[in-house]
């Protein structure tokens, strides 16, 4: 299982900083990311329901798309990074390691990183409502292979 793209959806997780209090205290707060991807990811079967507010902001994270480990031919969506102070950290239920399910009625379960970042950009400003699998804890390392992560990222 491999990484395969990072987008860093520039429009759905920037920070900008109007000053220097808003600055330090940013400064402060230390961004979530998800380590390189080793071993089988899997997901609860269990969906939750995550409504963030997005405004000029956007949502704060950042997604990628990720080997299926049910279906090496298929790809799945991944929150990869929140954004620090961004809306999404700010609430606190979305991690790294989450599969992003579906945006408002669009369902992402078998859509590619390039519709995904899509959905997420024309999702309209306001409540944005985020269905997510959790990760299931990993097994012993013991009985995982090795597997190196290779991503290429981009700006959007």
């Amino acid at each position: 299982m491999k990484a395969k793209s990072d987008g860093s959806l520039a429009s759905i997780g920037t920070t900008g900083t109007t000053g220097a209090a808003t600055e330090t205290s940013l400064s402060k707060l230390k961004s979530r990311s998800l380590e390189p991807m080793t071993g089988l990811a899997m997901w609860s079967s269990d969906a939750q329901v995550i409504e963030l507010p997005k405004g000029d902001r956007g949502l704060g994270f950042s997604i990628l798309d990720y080997q299926d480990p049910l279906n090496p031919n298929e790809t799945v969506i991944v929150i990869r990074s929140l954004v620090p102070g961004g809306v999404a950290q700010q609430d606190g239920r979305l991690i790294p390691g989450d599969r992003l399910l579906a945006v408002n009625d669009m369902n992402l379960e078998n859509a590619s990183l390039d519709q995904a970042v899509q959905a997420l950009k024309g999702a309209q400003r306001g409540v944005v409502k985020i269905l997510v699998a959790k990760p299931l804890p990993l097994p012993d390392s013991a009985t995982l292979s090795s597997i190196h992560s290779g991503e290429v990222r981009y700006g959007l």
